[in-house]
């Protein structure tokens, strides 16, 4: 295909590379024509989403809807949001497009999730405050009779928000083993409520965790989309 893909980045920066160097890599081309054209607006602007969604703060909506409509008008026919929390504001950005098409995250990855464990009736959900609270992914396993399971307030705190947002955390910049292990046993405490599948739910994830690192099912939901993406342009499926 010959449509523009356009990315919402900025949230973070470094999941935004992340995503782009997924799309690279996992394309299977022999020259440079091959790639998929690919626009990327790093909005660093735009306000955290946890944030505005549970504690007041800015709306991210403005500078969001900013972005789409950018990369709509530079010709993009499809455009993802490189953060899965920025998908609470879904419905509202796909009504400010007037062509393009908004790829959902979450209702992808969800399809994915049924297809490949199709006996699983327990999902944890490794991702933001924001995500989990909102009920995103909850409303989109429920439609499929599925359960989900989230982490408590304290394990929140412990193993994720400290890995993502710490001063020396993934959006800071930093990866090392001692953040890789908070994850991994955030993901363990996840099996230990139920959860016969994780979902990793946040664009940051992959940047230390992969579903090598977990002996239960680990279903990456971006890399769910680099390869739903990937599919749409080369006529593959997964």
């Amino acid at each position: 295909m010959n449509e523009i893909l356009g990315i919402v980045g900025g949230m973070g920066s470094h999941a935004t590379a992340s995503m782009f160097q997924q799309l690279i890599n996992k394309s299977s081309v022999k020259k440079d024509q091959e790639y998929i054209e690919i626009l990327i607006h790093n909005n660093t602007r735009i306000p955290d989403r946890t944030e505005a969604i549970l504690y007041q703060g800015e709306d991210p909506l403005p500078e969001l809807a900013r972005s789409v409509n950018l990369l709509e008008r530079c010709g993009a026919a499809v455009i993802v949001l490189a953060c899965v929390t920025a998908h609470h504001f879904y419905d509202k950005l796909g009504e400010t497009l007037q062509h393009a098409q908004l790829f959902n995250i979450i209702k992808e990855t969800a399809d994915f999730t049924c297809s490949m464990y199709p006996n699983t009736r327990t999902i944890g959900i490794l991702a933001t405050e924001g995500t989990c609270k909102s009920g995103l992914w909850q409303k989109e396993f429920n439609k499929r009779k599925m359960s989900t399971v989230i982490l408590s307030d304290a394990h929140q705190e412990t193993y994720f928000n400290s890995v993502v947002y710490g001063p020396k955390g993934i959006k800071a910049g930093y990866t090392n083993e001692e953040l890789k292990l908070k994850l991994l046993e955030g993901c363990n405490k996840l099996r230990d409520m139920g959860a016969e599948a994780i979902i990793g739910a946040c664009s940051e994830l992959p940047i230390l965790i992969s579903k090598e690192d977990l002996q239960l099912p680990y279903i990456d939901s971006l890399e769910v989309t680099v390869e739903k993406l990937i599919g749409r342009y080369y006529g593959k499926s997964i």
